[in-house]
């Protein structure tokens, strides 16, 4: 079991009140506060921690996500036979104004983190978002 000391301002998410913020509870308090939201409707930190997960891929510091920085991403979590299966989820996430540009812009993660976390459906665009991963 993972748990994570929280500070005092978190203790509304702790169901026992017990000091310590389990995985379960951070998840729904995750629902709580995303599903269904837009990004700009979003608490601050999480607003926070999707730009900065931004940042960390960005690795050229170019304001863009492209294909090669999604690809160094994506192999850091999973093993793939064909780095291809990497570039075809790449290439499904942009739209024509994202090709033009070579990637996805901060605006535009952030628009496909918030489908990530408020689309459940099974062919929502951005469950491509962390490379094709067995969700």
């Amino acid at each position: 079991m993972f748990i994570i000391k929280k500070p005092d301002s978190l203790s509304r998410i702790s169901f026992l009140q017990d000091g310590i913020v389990t995985v379960d509870e951070f998840k729904v308090a995750v629902q709580n506060s995303c599903i269904g939201r837009k990004y700009e409707e979003f608490p601050q930190a999480m607003r926070a921690f999707i730009e900065t997960n931004f940042r960390m891929i960005d690795i050229n510091s170019d304001g863009i996500i492209g294909i090669e920085e999604y690809r160094y991403d994506c192999v850091q979590r999973m093993v793939v036979d064909d780095i291809r299966v990497i570039d075809e989820a790449f290439n499904s996430l942009l739209n024509d104004d994202d090709r033009r540009k070579g990637g996805l812009a901060l605006y535009r993660y952030q628009e496909l983190f918030a489908q990530f976390l408020s689309d459940q459906s099974e062919d929502c665009q951005a469950n491509l978002l962390f490379g094709p991963l067995e969700l």
